[in-house]
């Protein structure tokens, strides 16, 4: 099996919370699934790895999913959660919900999950998946935010 099988799909929702927890904007669009959730899912699929937590990135302009590391480049948003993600797996499709605060205001142009995977003992960090926002999502300092990932498989 190789990294061109593996059809995984996705929807991610962000919504922009005021002070309250209302939503006060909400920006849609699907999931681009990225080289090291490709081969993550390989390595989860022949059981070689586990994974064990999750962590949300925004990502500026000056973001590139693409990027050989994609988490160690400047425009890399980090959130500081306000809890655990929720994770749900209904009718074959595994629903992982993030919320928190953006630390620093920045324009972002979308969002990601990083999965914290361990194989044979060694811990690695990989963006799984980015969706692009349908446009520039200005954030304030604190902004609070929830990020909901729907990922399955084709």
């Amino acid at each position: 099996m190789t990294s061109e099988t593996i059809h995984p799909r996705g929807h991610m929702t962000l919504q922009l919370l005021d002070d309250a927890g209302n939503v006060t904007a909400t920006f849609a669009h699907h999931n681009q699934v990225l080289d090291g959730g490709r081969m993550l899912l390989l390595s989860l699929l022949k059981g070689d790895s586990v994974i064990g937590d999750y962590e949300l990135i925004l990502g500026n302009k000056e973001f590139d999913p693409m990027a050989e590391k994609p988490l160690d480049q400047p425009g890399v948003v980090p959130v500081k959660l306000t809890g655990k993600p929720t994770l749900k797996m209904v009718d074959k499709e595994l629903t992982i919900t993030f919320r928190g605060n953006v630390e620093q205001g920045q324009v972002v142009i979308g969002g990601g999950m990083v999965a914290i995977s361990e194989k044979s003992g060694d811990k690695t960090r990989d963006l799984y998946n980015f969706a692009a926002t349908p446009n520039q999502v200005e954030m304030a300092d604190g902004q609070s935010v929830s990020v909901n990932f729907r990922l399955a498989m084709e």
